[in-house]
């Protein structure tokens, strides 16, 4: 800020400065989703497979008593 103050360019250089936090902040933001989606699809996966045996398991053991 003071860079620009002295040039009397303080609104290029807050621009610059926001452009490079927001350019930082989408690619944290990009390299954590990377990291987290796979895992998160798993979870629902795994979810969704066990709510499926749950209530298909209890009607195979009736099956096989007859």
């Amino acid at each position: 800020m003071r860079h620009g103050q002295k040039n009397g360019k303080l609104d290029q250089e807050l621009f610059f400065f926001s452009r490079h936090c927001l350019d930082l902040l989408e690619e944290t933001t990009e390299k954590m989703l990377k990291t987290v989606q796979p895992c998160l699809y798993l979870f629902i996966g795994f979810l969704i497979v066990s709510m499926y045996l749950a209530v298909l398991l209890p009607m195979f053991h009736l099956l096989e008593g007859f």
